[in-house]
């Protein structure tokens, strides 16, 4: 066929507009990929957060039950013990 000819079928059968119909649904799915990532990263942010402030609270009970015994019983080696596992780094 006629390089002139198929462009003008292809011109007659393609509605007006629908290039940029098809450009503006493609910059929606962009846009809407995008809320999907940030709200996907800020649920977890905030599932990360709460567990954290969850598990330094009872951290945070640890420490306060072994200074108490150790401020207790100084003497006893159980405790230096556990004192040196819970610290290690």
């Amino acid at each position: 066929m006629d390089e002139k000819l198929t462009d003008t079928i292809t011109k007659e059968l393609i509605p007006l507009g629908y290039k940029e119909f098809l450009n503006d649904l493609k910059e929606m799915g962009k846009k809407a990929q995008i809320k999907a990532v940030i709200n996907v990263n800020r649920e977890l942010i905030l599932g990360y957060w709460k567990e954290y402030c969850k598990y330094s609270k009872k951290m945070n009970f640890y420490l306060f039950a072994i200074d108490d015994l150790v401020k207790q019983d100084t003497d006893n080696p159980s405790i230096k013990e556990l004192e040196a596992e819970f610290f290690k780094k």
